[in-house]
């Protein structure tokens, strides 16, 4: 069976033109396919990443909170107090520090018609108050990261010693 001349034609352009040209279009697809794996291998890392960090600032809040907790159930707490610590092996990569001092409160100015009307300048129920700053570091892939909190107790929960005291807390004074 003969083809007929057109398609004859046609077959041997096919042949003769388009020789290695599958070749270079299968290559240039690997090519392009491959970059596009690169990329969305390079966006998994990142999302495994950044999911990881983001348990790492939760569980840094958790663990945040627990050190505050711990310190404001304590019935008094020593002024200048310090103290760094871990929380053992099952949380190995964090750390923290606490640090308990005194801020004291500064007095309201009044406008000059008050302090004419009053008998008794104003007087503030306390000067001060006890603020306890705990802080956070932990590591991940070799940067380092912290978060910090702080908080305040009434004056009668903070005791305010000789400097012999200081760097002590209420348990082991």
């Amino acid at each position: 069976m003969t083809r007929p001349l057109h398609a004859q034609r046609s077959l041997r352009g096919l042949r003769s033109g388009s020789r290695g040209w599958i070749l270079v279009e299968t290559l240039v697809a690997l090519m392009v396919l491959s970059v596009g794996v690169l990329a969305v291998n390079e966006a998994l890392q990142e999302a495994l990443l950044t999911r990881a960090m983001a348990r790492d600032f939760t569980q840094a809040r958790f663990l945040l909170e627990q050190v505050v907790s711990d310190l404001e159930l304590q019935p008094l707490l020593i002024e200048g107090a310090e103290k760094n610590g871990d929380f053992g092996d099952a949380f190995e990569r964090f750390a923290y520090h606490y640090e308990v001092s005194r801020v004291e409160l500064p007095a309201p100015e009044l406008p000059s018609l008050a302090n004419a009307v009053l008998a008794q300048p104003l007087q503030l129920p306390v000067s001060y108050l006890g603020k306890i700053r705990v802080t956070v570091t932990w590591t991940r892939a070799g940067r380092s990261f912290e978060r910090t909190a702080e908080t305040l107790v009434p004056p009668e929960r903070l005791y305010i010693g000789q400097s012999n005291n200081a760097g002590q807390t209420p348990d082991n004074a």
